[in-house]
């Protein structure tokens, strides 16, 4: 049988283009030489072992996650040159470059040589597979790689008319794919793009000889979301934040030695794209001074008026107790305020000291800190109980208890519909507070003639209005459909008497919160 060996086209102007582009002056680096030559090999004894006698394949670009570069391009054209000129079986090769446009090879193509490339620390890993031409089943594979270097690292960048469907050079990573994060690691300009797409890390505790508190966080304009899986298997989940510092995510965990962690990197929502960096820490933790303190009885006492107490939520349920004394009554005008702060989503619970729960908030602080604010009319022992909203995260905060004067606005007090204060229709917007942060404010008007109507509230309060006729039947109401969570409600109405109640929507009650509040017709 004589040797037939043919490259219809091969792309020598790229592959000279290349090798002059800031790499070696003559031909490529040793180890990707040799990575090609034994690529060649395992093309021809792929092909031996499907077809044994004359035929065709074709070599495609390799790529990142879909999508063709500069490196995958010029692996498949040294390798397609080679194919055609070395002793082998009856080959026409075929390089796919030539054919990404509407012509097509001569003649029907039965295998096909593609790989994918994989970046991952100081190596490039190469995934080939040598498929059936018109089912696209693997016949065979084959995995093996070259190191890393600045100038096979600037190939990696997405060819020039290629559609970038990925996010960066660590692509493609998946949850059985991770990229392995060292401890104290910062992984610079990792991209989420598509939408959708989600990046994968894997972390081991090492350096630790007792428990420690790893943190993983992100950096840059992206709303970010993270969660963290393990110990030890990926199914467990343990941990999640969205929103530590600006848009950027950040999970602190309790770990020991040898444990294994998997970090899951993604959008807020799927359709978020964009850039980011990775952080991570390990130290030692001593263990939290104020545990035990999960419970009533192991309340830790705070000072009212008094430095905020710096301690954190463990993961799972745990649940931090504490209690302050009040050897009198505040008074009529003062409010006892209880708040965390931090980055953590803080759940409050109120208690007095025979166990009745009095009160309880999730997000009446800054940010998703919770606070209470309560007129309190006895002395005596009050507890509070502070944990995570949903059990799902863990971390440092800071508690304070303090005496606030209130100072009610000039309509008060129009708690009930019998208190109520006129507000003028197509008048001046009123300015009110909610002074405590769970009362309500109502208002009366008057409409002279069938009148379209318009009541808003503006400002940064969540805000609910309930719309009443004068006999006390509900007329309408609303909760966030003035934009930037203010209620408006826009209805026709018949000469008559009218009521307002405005509050703030439970759980998000912020004391002394400033709302306007005014009445348009049109």
């Amino acid at each position: 049988m004589s040797v037939k060996r043919k490259v219809l086209f091969v792309t020598l102007i790229l592959l000279s283009t290349l090798l002059a582009a800031d790499g070696p002056e003559t031909g490529l680096p040793t180890d990707v030489s040799a990575f090609v030559d034994q690529s060649v090999d395992f093309a021809i004894a792929s092909f031996s072992a499907a077809s044994g006698e004359y035929g065709t394949m074709i070599v495609e670009p390799f790529s990142t996650n879909g999508t063709r570069t500069s490196l995958g391009e010029l692996l498949a054209v040294s390798i397609a040159t080679r194919l055609a000129n070395v002793d082998a079986p009856d080959i026409t090769v075929f390089d796919a470059a030539f054919y990404d446009s509407e012509a097509t090879p001569p003649v029907p193509i039965e295998f096909v040589l593609t790989g994918s490339v994989f970046a991952v620390e100081d190596a490039v890993i190469v995934v080939l597979q040598f498929l059936d031409a018109e089912t696209r089943e693997v016949l065979r594979g084959m995995e093996s790689g070259f190191g890393m270097s600045p100038w096979v690292e600037s190939l990696l960048a997405v060819s020039i008319g290629a559609v970038a469907s990925f996010g960066d050079r660590l692509e493609p990573d998946s949850i059985d794919n991770p990229y392995v994060l060292s401890t104290g690691e910062t992984v610079e300009d990792r991209d989420l793009s598509p939408e959708g797409d989600e990046d994968w890390y894997l972390y081991e505790v090492v350096g630790l000889d007792g428990q420690g508190l790893f943190t993983v966080g992100t950096t840059g304009d992206t709303d970010t979301y993270i969660e963290v899986y393990g110990p030890d298997t990926p199914d467990a989940f343990l941990a999640e934040n969205d929103d530590a510092e600006d848009a950027n995510a950040r999970v602190t965990v309790l770990v020991e030695p040898g444990q294994v962690l998997w970090v899951r990197v993604s959008g807020y929502d799927p359709s978020v794209t964009g850039a980011y960096s990775l952080y991570s820490t390990l130290e030692p933790f001593e263990g939290d001074p104020l545990e035990p303190n999960d419970s009533m009885e192991d309340a830790v006492k705070i000072e009212v008026n008094g430095d905020p107490i710096a301690t954190m939520l463990m993961p799972g349920s745990d649940e931090d107790w504490f209690y302050f004394d009040l050897t009198r009554p505040p008074g009529p005008e003062t409010v006892v305020s209880i708040e965390t702060t931090g980055a953590l989503d803080t759940h409050l619970e109120f208690y007095n000291e025979s166990g009745a729960l009095l009160l309880e908030n999730d997000d009446g602080g800054e940010g998703s800190n919770g606070r209470i604010d309560v007129f309190l009319e006895e002395s005596g022992r009050y507890y509070v109980k502070v944990r995570h909203y949903d059990a799902s995260d863990q971390g440092d905060y800071e508690l304070s208890v303090r005496l606030i004067q209130a100072s009610p606005d000039q309509w008060e007090p129009d708690n009930t519909k019998a208190e109520a204060g006129d507000i003028e229709v197509d008048g001046d917007r009123q300015i009110r507070n909610f002074t405590p942060a769970d009362e309500l404010d109502w208002v009366t008007f008057t409409v002279q003639t069938t009148r379209t109507v318009e009541i808003r509230t503006t400002g940064d309060i969540d805000t609910y209005i309930t719309l009443y006729d004068r006999l006390g039947n509900v007329v309408a109401e609303d909760d966030d459909s003035g934009g930037n969570y203010n209620a408006r409600i826009e209805r026709v109405l018949q000469r008559g008497v009218y009521y307002i109640e405005v509050r703030q929507v439970e759980g998000d009650s912020v004391f002394g919160g400033e709302y306007g509040l005014s009445v348009q017709t049109y």
